[in-house]
């Protein structure tokens, strides 16, 4: 079971703290605003007694600054990143992320200060498009830290879970803790996820959907082609390539 975090250079506080509530899986993540933010990926460091797993959150306004980050960290073997996510933003910024390839999908999608029509909920994410992150394989990731702040958004999340679970979209969740004393007991992830309203098992949403995501940024990175010849026939990860 994984949970995900957000260190502020307390790595092995928060490591401290998930060994002892019995935690084999946990993703840091860091936000990246900008190509020098990159540079804490060009070395990571291994833990005893527990898995950590890397990644980015892409914090960046402008849709083609963010992509251009994302694609870096997502296919550059010189950056030991297992994950690639991107910050929700506005219909049209999700639209362009969405519809590309070189990321694992997006974060809090919904959590902008808009407001809601009387009839409709924005959950950020044009629902025409949705078919576009099935077929790009990517996921959607919530933070139970910014759910419990705001309950507009907690509302706008339990619209859109039911939209994506209908499309058979990856749901993923995490408590996203910067401080030892947010790291959550397992029981408390689960509860989260039944109050959200997820059907997808556990399994699912707290291990195999984030394995999924990892794996696919290692296949992007991997060096291998396969070549006839001088002909190169087939790249590593051919469907994050654009078109």
């Amino acid at each position: 079971m994984f949970d995900i975090a957000l260190p502020d250079k307390n790595e092995e506080e928060l490591v401290k703290e998930y060994i002892r509530k019995g935690y084999r899986n946990v993703v840091f993540l860091y936000k990246v605003s900008n190509f020098e933010d990159t540079n804490i990926f060009r070395s990571v460091k291994n833990f005893p007694r527990i898995n950590i797993y890397y990644g980015a959150i892409i914090n960046v306004s402008k849709a083609k600054k963010a992509l251009s980050l994302a694609a870096e960290l997502f296919y550059n073997v010189k950056f030991f990143n297992d994950l690639v996510f991107i910050l929700s933003r506005d219909f049209k910024f999700n639209r362009l992320a969405i519809n590309k390839y070189f990321h694992n999908g997006l974060v809090n999608p919904g959590y902008l200060k808009v407001e809601d029509h009387p009839n409709v909920r924005y959950i950020a994410i044009p629902t025409k498009f949705l078919k576009r992150i099935v077929e790009n394989n990517l996921s959607i990731v919530f933070s139970i830290k910014e759910l419990k702040k705001e309950y507009v958004f907690l509302g706008r999340v339990m619209y859109l879970i039911k939209i994506l679970q209908k499309k058979n979209i990856p749901v993923i969740l995490g408590s996203f803790a910067t401080h030892p004393e947010e790291v959550p007991y397992k029981s408390y992830l689960l509860a989260w996820r039944r109050i959200l309203g997820i059907n997808y098992p556990k399994d699912l949403v707290f291990s195999k959907f984030i394995w999924n995501q990892i794996r696919r940024t290692r296949k992007a990175k991997s060096p291998w082609i396969f070549a006839e010849g001088f002909e190169i026939i087939k790249f590593p990860y051919e469907d994050c390539s654009e078109e």
